[in-house]
């Protein structure tokens, strides 16, 4: 007997995204080797968004971005 099941949505909560930082994220998402790779950062990082870290998810996807360095001029330098 087959039963028919619909698949629930997985994905983490829609969060509207400021422009700026969708783009960092886009950046980031491009980097990255596979599909699942860059859906899970993705939905990881609006699900931190819609828990009102928005801070902490600037801050990661600056960093890993390039937008600026992940290690200090004067940290590098010693």
């Amino acid at each position: 007997m087959s039963t028919s099941v619909s698949r629930q949505d997985s994905s983490a909560p829609n969060v509207q995204i400021d422009a700026d930082l969708a783009v960092l994220l886009d950046r980031v998402c491009e980097q990255l080797p596979h599909d699942y790779t860059k859906q899970v950062v993705r939905d990881f990082g609006r699900l931190k968004l819609w828990m009102g870290y928005d801070g902490s998810v600037r801050d990661y996807v600056k960093r890993r971005s390039g937008e600026y360095p992940s290690v200090s001029v004067e940290e590098g330098a010693k």
